[in-house]
């Protein structure tokens, strides 16, 4: 019983952890396009 649960609990923490890298990732990628972005209109419009 006491192997489950803490199987359970680890199980539980990497999801925990993984998510956590994935929203990083996500929120560094998306402010790195959006700085791209921003640059490549600004390089237009001059």
């Amino acid at each position: 019983m006491m192997k489950s649960l803490l199987t359970s609990f680890g199980f539980t923490r990497a999801i925990t952890e993984v998510s956590g890298v994935i929203a990083s990732a996500t929120l560094i990628l998306s402010q790195k396009y959006y700085t791209l972005k921003t640059e490549s209109y600004h390089s237009q419009d001059a």
